[in-house]
C-alpha cells in the first residue's frame, strides 16, 4: 500500500525482548528502523511509579543519541516511558526531533477505547481512555510483570508478592482470567509492550505504525 521510499525511524526500547516485538510491528509495516537498547531507571517499582529523575535523564540521553544519529523520526516502546517524555524534552531543548507517540496514535484511531497497561500508567491517562476497574489492573500488572519474567526481561523491581514469576503455564492462566473480563468489552488497547506477547488486542505499535505511513506519505 505504501510504496514510497521512507527515511528510517528510531526505535528506544528499554526492555529487549518486548522492544523486539515492537519494532518487528513496525518492519512487517514496511518502516525501516534502527533500534537501540539504552539503560534507563525502572519506570515502574511494585505498581508504583519511580520518582527518581534518573528515569527523564536516562530518556533525554537516549533521544539525544538518536538526533546525533541524524534521524528526525522516533517512538519509544514502551507506554508507560512516555510518561517522562515531556520532563526529557526540556533538558535538551535544542534538540528538534519528532517523537511519533502511542497515546497520539491510540487517541486519534480509537478515541473511546480500554486501555490495560501498568497502573502508573493507567492512574495517569484515566480520563483520556477508559480503564478497567481495580481488580482488573492488579490483574494487568501482574501479567505485564510475569510476561517480562517470563521472556527474560528485567524484574528486579517487580511486586514481590508474585509467586513463581517465570512460570509461563501461571502466565498463561492468568492471561486467560483477564480475557474472560474483556470479553464484553469493544476496542481493547494493550497498552503495554508486554501485553502483545501473550494476548490479542489492539497493538498500539501498529497503530504509530499506520498514522506514521500515513502522515508521511498523505
Amino acid at each position: 500500500m505504501y510504496n514510497l521510499v521512507m527515511k528510517e525511524v528510531w526505535v528506544i526500547a528499554p526492555d529487549k525482548p518486548s522492544g523486539d516485538a515492537f519494532n518487528k510491528v513496525l518492519n512487517d509495516l514496511g518502516i525501516k528502523t534502527v533500534i537501540d537498547y539504552p539503560k534507563i531507571a525502572p519506570r515502574v517499582i511494585g505498581d508504583q511509579m519511580n520518582s527518581d529523575p534518573q528515569v527523564q535523564n536516562d530518556l533525554a540521553q537516549a533521544i539525544k543519541k538518536a538526533y546525533d544519529s541524524g534521524l528526525t523520526d522516533l517512538v519509544i516502546a514502551c507506554n508507560t516511558l512516555q510518561l517522562w517524555l515531556d520532563k526529557a524534552l526540556n533538558l535538551i531543548p535544542e534538540i528538534k526531533i519528532k517523537v511519533w507517540t502511542t497515546f497520539e496514535a491510540v487517541e486519534e484511531t480509537y478515541p473511546n477505547c480500554w486501555w490495560l497497561g501498568t497502573k502508573v500508567l493507567c492512574k495517569e491517562i484515566k480520563g483520556k481512555f477508559k480503564i478497567l476497574d481495580e481488580n482488573l489492573q492488579d490483574l494487568t500488572q501482574e501479567i505485564i510483570w510475569r510476561t517480562k519474567a517470563v521472556y527474560g526481561a528485567d524484574v528486579t523491581t517487580a511486586l514481590k508478592n508474585i509467586e513463581k514469576i517465570d512460570d509461563k503455564k501461571l502466565l498463561g492462566i492468568k492471561v486467560k482470567e483477564l480475557k474472560s473480563n474483556l470479553i464484553d468489552k469493544k476496542n481493547v488497547v494493550l497498552g503495554c509492550t508486554e501485553l502483545p506477547m501473550v494476548m490479542e488486542g489492539i497493538n498500539p505499535a501498529e497503530i504509530v505504525g499506520e498514522i506514521i505511513l500515513k502522515k508521511n506519505f498523505l
